[in-house]
């Protein structure tokens, strides 16, 4: 059993209701966006991320339900020079979905290519909607304050809401307790 990161192009909330009626974990991160229709604007939940979906299941149990939904893929990415599929830790997946569940929250969502992770405490959040998340500091352009970041590695990066300094501790590295 792995997460894997799966496209469903313009059905992801279909893919989402297949996968669970199969009895296949997932997860679709939601958030809310203000839709304008016919001059009226209101608040609707949407999948925050289009075409993505995390699937906790086997391969082959997962190609077994391809068979039947072929509009549901597995996404790829190149690793020394072979395609492979995408799959994501456990742990990062588990830290990944306790800050995307919060879509009450104000989250802000990115594409890898838009943020420098490579700058950036290693820190813990304690208390809060997102106690014990681990994740990065950083500043993000137009806020106030600094936010943690989670990254889910060659797909997408989701920073928690502003956080108060008086929540967070620095995760010391290991590698400097020599």
């Amino acid at each position: 059993m792995q997460w894997f990161a799966m496209a469903a192009f313009r059905r992801e909330k279909q893919a989402k209701e297949e996968l669970e009626e199969c009895g296949i974990e997932c997860f679709l991160p939601m958030r809310y966006q203000l839709v304008n229709r016919n001059g009226k604007k209101y608040r609707k939940l949407l999948p925050a991320i289009p075409t993505l979906v995390f699937v906790y299941s086997t391969k082959e149990r997962l190609l077994l339900f391809k068979k039947t939904h072929p509009k549901l893929q597995f996404m790829t990415t190149i690793y020394e020079g072979k395609r492979k599929i995408i799959t994501i830790p456990k742990r990062q997946m588990e830290t990944f979905i306790k800050v995307a569940s919060k879509f009450e929250e104000d989250l802000i969502y990115f594409k890898l290519d838009e943020l420098n992770l490579k700058a950036g405490t290693k820190v813990r959040v304690h208390g809060t909607a997102f106690d014990g998340l681990e994740g990065t500091l950083i500043k993000i352009k137009g806020k106030r304050r600094k936010r943690v970041v989670v990254k889910i590695d060659d797909l997408v990066v989701v920073a928690a809401s502003e956080i108060d300094p008086a929540y967070i501790s620095v995760i010391e590295d290991e590698d400097e307790e020599d």
